[in-house]
């Protein structure tokens, strides 16, 4: 993912793989947005190669088990 900050009239828009995220009227609220933005994506990527390397411990068993007991999906909340 690429967050990047453009001016478009009178305006910052922060675009994310070329789609607009959001705009601004301060170009400085509008970096720290992309920053944020990237930062998320960088620690998303880090909990999924987290929870990769667990679920690569477990036998074939378990992790057809664990399958079957959450429906394939694990949901982590984020909590301010």
């Amino acid at each position: 993912m690429a967050a990047k900050v453009v001016k478009k009239g009178d305006r910052w828009e922060v675009l994310v793989d070329g789609l607009a995220y959001d705009s601004f009227e301060d170009e400085s609220e509008a970096k720290k947005v992309a920053k944020l933005l990237e930062k998320a994506e960088k620690t998303i990527e880090e909990i999924r190669e987290q929870a990769e390397d667990i679920l690569n411990k477990l036998t074939h068993e378990e992790r057809r088990f664990l399958y079957e007991y959450t429906n394939g999906s694990i949901e982590i909340e984020v909590i301010p």
